[in-house]
């Protein structure tokens, strides 16, 4: 089955042909630890929405996930790092709601969104969206996406996931509500990121229409079609590291002669004043480096499953640090050798980061006044032109790096 979610839109609406080859080459579906947390704290925040409770009220609840695989279970106890990011959530679906209606967690036909795609019971697709504020007196539709992952940003603007929920949510309530604009808003708490975009509804039809398109592809096409590899499609596309478009465009980036495998000699682009070049190749290197280590992946895979990749082997891997097997043996062991406190034990103060979790707002604050907690300059890196950050002229760069290296002892 050709798996076309909002979940990987950013991947089929860039490359159609992604769903094909991911289903030609038999990838199993897979639930990391980290998605089936996400998974247990949205299920914490549904009941918070649902019941009007407080996430604290679920403080140590043993929470089991099923993996996508029938032997694999996740048990999480719901902490305070859980707490609190889950009540952040919460605090702003209630504020946006007002006093309108908040639905949580209603699956939604999308059958007008993702025409021809079904689930994995074969019936035509539903999607959940994590809840939506219908604000009846203003006229104003609100769909909400907890994020509870810390590792990738995620970003609310033309954020395809969750404007194809937000059409498939108008359909739904298109007989008890017109809006003129609909919004969407991506909660990332332990990012710190509470993201929000809007679009009028002529706005959002036309995107259903690129969408439409998008899919026809994706459902007609034949594996190894219709695939335009880059940075965003492939980030978390499956078939990364075994894709023949993503191996040619690495290639031709890296290689001048294909047949030859002539590597192309940077310095001599430098030497010869070829900014535009420079600019292009550095442009595809996020793309290249991904793409190492999506093959470097498939190797390891393929040689524990027992398959033969010629010229290569597996071997132990460094090993980890040494651990006490039971850290109370080994205390009392080392006790009974008199060894003194400065010896058994290392003491150290505090990270900032962790004194913020435990200190209330109004004193991190005083330490901040104090000027008892400094950061470094973050280092000077090339960033595309599309970047928001603001661009550092040239001479600010070696007065940075000055600041850096006089402050290395700083926390």
């Amino acid at each position: 089955m050709r798996k076309i979610r909002p979940s990987n839109s950013h991947t089929w609406l860039r490359c159609p042909g992604s769903p094909a080859l991911v289903e030609s080459l038999g990838l199993p579906d897979t639930t990391s630890r980290f998605a089936a947390e996400g998974t247990a704290a949205h299920q914490v925040a549904e009941r918070c929405l649902k019941k009007g409770a407080e996430a604290k009220e679920f403080e140590g609840a043993e929470i089991v996930i099923d993996g996508a695989d029938a032997t694999e279970t996740f048990t999480f106890v719901v902490d305070q790092e859980m707490i609190d990011a889950v009540q952040e959530y919460v605090d702003i679906v209630r504020r946006v709601a007002g006093g309108a209606e908040i639905v949580v967690e209603q699956g939604v036909p999308m059958t007008n969104v993702l025409p021809g795609v079904t689930g994995s019971d074969g019936e035509p697709l539903k999607g959940t969206p994590d809840a939506v504020v219908i604000d009846h007196d203003d006229q104003i539709v609100s769909t909400f996406d907890l994020k509870y992952g810390r590792g990738i940003f995620v970003d609310a603007q033309r954020n395809s996931q969750a404007m194809i929920y937000t059409l498939a949510v108008m359909d739904e309530y298109d007989m008890v509500i017109e809006p003129e604009r609909v919004e969407w808003h991506i909660v990332q708490p332990r990012k710190g990121n509470h993201g929000q975009d809007d679009a009028s509804t002529v706005e959002m039809e036309q995107f259903r229409v690129q969408v439409h398109e998008k899919v026809k592809l994706a459902l007609s096409c034949e594996p190894g079609e219709e695939l335009y590899p880059g940075e965003v499609q492939c980030e978390f596309c499956p078939a990364s590291g075994r894709c023949p478009a993503q191996a040619k465009f690495v290639a031709d980036t890296v290689f001048e002669d294909l047949d030859a495998l002539e590597v192309k000699d940077v310095e001599e682009v430098t030497e010869q004043g070829d900014t535009q070049t420079l600019g292009e190749w550095r442009a595809r290197v996020p793309l290249i480096e991904k793409w190492c280590k999506a093959v470097s992946a498939v190797v390891d895979q393929q040689l524990e499953a027992g398959v033969d990749v010629p010229g290569w082997k597996l071997v132990e891997g460094r090993r980890g640090a040494r651990a006490w097997s039971d850290d109370s043996e080994a205390e009392q062991q080392l006790k009974k050798w008199r060894m003194k406190k400065d010896e058994m034990y290392d003491m150290k103060l505090i990270s900032p980061t962790k004194a913020q979790k435990v200190l209330t707002d109004k004193r991190y604050e005083q330490l901040v006044e104090q000027g008892l907690i400094v950061q470094r300059e973050g280092k000077p890196q090339a960033a595309p032109i599309s970047d928001p950050r603001p661009a550092i002229e040239s001479e600010q760069f070696s007065d940075l790096d000055n600041e850096s290296s006089g402050n290395d002892d700083l926390i």
